[in-house]
């Protein structure tokens, strides 16, 4: 019997939206093996060495010692029937899951069709952040932690150093995890950003779906600019410089708003996006203080201690200065901002997404394409990992790290990455008679429920919390829930569904895509920093980040006097700026592109 711990429950609700859940049907397939090689380790370090196939740092499984109560021919069960084992899990839930967890579709399924008991903690977005700092000062872990925000940082500490977190990767085989194995081999660069600087795994990623407009096809940077503008002033596409883009804006603030239809009017209008976007054209991929790739230099450097910055500065103020920008650009919040988008005054638009402001028009925009200028004569744009944080620790003190790592494999197979996120399939017994099971759209290309379409449940994602996952962050493989979701429902080799344009977020994807698909390049990914490393470099960034915001946005107003720029520098290096950079520099000594 298990048993639900209830804490807090949260009653705000997101202000974000979830892609889909679909689900799956039938079981078989997930007791086969994956075909492909083992996964290697591939980050430097005390552990494995670089190139070495992981699946032999198995403590258990290089011996071929595994439990006796475990199930290695299938998944179904995977605790052998008969045996008796509880599970301790800390869970934090979306915002919106206000259901009893306990009858949670994949709670039920893991319990019945698995044989785990569990013991679940759950956890809310008020209490979760206080409930993990009390559990890991206590060195009181459940035996499995789901989506329970973690850092890079805390891994290091409470993990590398602490040795509180199990070490997955010491307990990867082709016997416990081949289908973990196989994903890993199949995404180095996620296999490579997982790996901490003893050269293990202590979490795992998630694979998200690939197909254009997704991660992995696009970059990070949102601009739009609205053709019926672009028209007016004679240009038929976007531009393709820093010049040019500059040049755009100056002649749409020389548009006359009566003839736009608008009482006011202005060039550019910026939730968040503008500065990253303009920031590639210098070759910088990422923000003003933290360590990036420079793409024109070819090597990594912080950009506000960089020269050129001071160039960047100065386009700030001329943007500014000339009207090009809103007046308020520093102070205006988000939905002001998009206020003014709905009405349509603005010609460039630097948002997530046009229909977050547009209920129609949103198809007028196209996603401009990344900028060239005399500092960086090459196209960028930062590509979006096809990997996220999946949040899934391991206490290195469970009495069950094997069978941890076996349900972890089985989420990984395409049965359940599927299930973890989607659940089951119409009329399959996997149903357990809690659910209706997930549905072909009209066309074939995706999943539905319904639940959803009778109106029973708001939404995809309200339904998805409430009803069948345990966590949003378990599922492992997004490509399963794209592909093998509709292949049990009986679609013949399923392929990446085509984008809709008619749908707006269908052709936010394709213009986005359009734009950004052959500049992409790769960020830098999230260091491990040992934990001296990352208390010094958390002292200088929080100083010098500061001290950069508030100094940049005075240079671009007018409040700082653009003549002052040298002077900027030097105060900068004031606060051991040039420490920080060596720092940087330090911790992606071993990076290459």
């Amino acid at each position: 019997m298990k048993k639900i711990i209830r804490t807090l429950i949260a009653t705000g609700m997101s202000a974000c939206l979830l892609a889909g859940c679909g689900g799956t049907g039938g079981a078989p397939e997930s007791g086969q093996e994956p075909s492909g090689e083992g996964a290697s380790a591939s980050s430097q370090g005390e552990g494995t060495e670089s190139g070495e196939d992981v699946s032999q740092e198995s403590e258990s499984g290089a011996a071929g010692q595994y439990p006796d109560y475990l199930n290695l021919d299938s998944y179904r069960p995977i605790v052998k029937e008969g045996e008796d084992i509880t599970l301790r899990l800390a869970v934090k839930r979306d915002v919106i899951g206000n259901s009893d967890i306990e009858e949670s579709w994949f709670v039920q399924f893991i319990e019945q069709e698995l044989n785990i008991n569990l013991e679940i903690e759950e956890l809310t977005e008020e209490n979760m952040e206080e409930r993990k700092n009390l559990m890991l000062a206590s060195d009181d872990l459940p035996d499995m932690m789901l989506s329970i925000g973690i850092t890079n940082s805390e891994i290091v500490q409470y993990g590398v150093e602490g040795g509180m977190f199990l070490p997955m990767s010491d307990y990867f085989s082709e016997e416990l995890t081949p289908y973990i194995l196989q994903t890993l081999n199949e995404y180095e660069e996620a296999k490579t950003a997982y790996t901490t600087i003893d050269g293990k795994m202590y979490t795992l990623p998630v694979i998200n779906a690939v197909r254009p407009g997704r991660p992995d096809t696009i970059g990070a940077e949102r601009v739009f600019i609205d053709t019926k503008y672009l028209k007016a002033i004679g240009m038929e596409e976007a531009p393709k410089t820093l010049d040019g883009f500059v040049d755009m804006c100056r002649a749409f603030k020389e548009l006359d708003p009566a003839d736009l239809g608008v009482d006011e009017f202005y060039p550019i209008l910026s939730t968040a996006t503008l500065e990253d976007y303009l920031m590639t054209a210098f070759g910088w991929t990422g923000g003003a203080v933290d360590p990036v790739w420079d793409e024109a230099e070819q090597a990594i450097v912080v950009p506000c201690l960089q020269e050129k910055y001071g160039e960047y500065i100065k386009l700030m103020n001329t943007l500014y200065t000339e009207g090009l920008l809103h007046p308020d650009y520093y102070t205006m919040d988000e939905t002001e901002e998009r206020a003014l988008m709905a009405e349509r005054k603005c010609g460039v638009q630097a948002d997530y997404a046009p229909y977050l402001s547009l209920e129609t028009g949103w198809e007028d925009f196209i996603a401009a394409s990344p900028l060239t200028s005399q500092w960086c004569d090459t196209p960028v744009s930062v590509k979006l990992p096809v990997y996220e944080d999946s949040y899934i620790l391991i206490s290195a003190d469970t009495e069950y790290p094997e069978l941890c790592m076996r349900l972890l494999d089985y989420i990984y197979t395409p049965e359940g990455s599927v299930y973890a996120e989607k659940g089951p399939a119409e009329g399959s017994p996997d149903t357990l008679g809690i659910v209706g099971g997930f549905v072909l759209t009209q066309d074939q290309s995706d999943v539905e429920y319904k639940e959803v379409l009778s109106g029973e449940y708001e939404s995809t994602y309200a339904y998805a919390c409430n009803k069948l996952r345990i966590s949003s962050r378990i599922n492992a493989n997004r490509n399963y829930g794209e592909l093998h979701a509709r292949e049990m429902l009986g679609v013949e080799d399923p392929q990446p569904r085509e984008l809709n344009l008619a749908d707006p977020d269908d052709h936010y994807c394709y213009q986005v895509y359009t734009a950004q698909n052959q500049y992409l390049v790769d960020p830098l990914p999230t260091p491990y920093m040992t934990g001296e490393q990352s208390i010094r470099y958390t002292d200088l960034r929080t100083v010098i980040n500061d001290y950069v915001k508030a100094e940049t946005a005075k240079f671009v107003v007018g409040q700082r006097p653009i003549e002052e720029l040298d002077q900027f520098f030097e105060e900068l290096k004031g606060m051991n700026s040039e420490e920080y950079l060596a720092l940087c520099q330090e911790i992606y000594a071993n990076y290459t592109r």
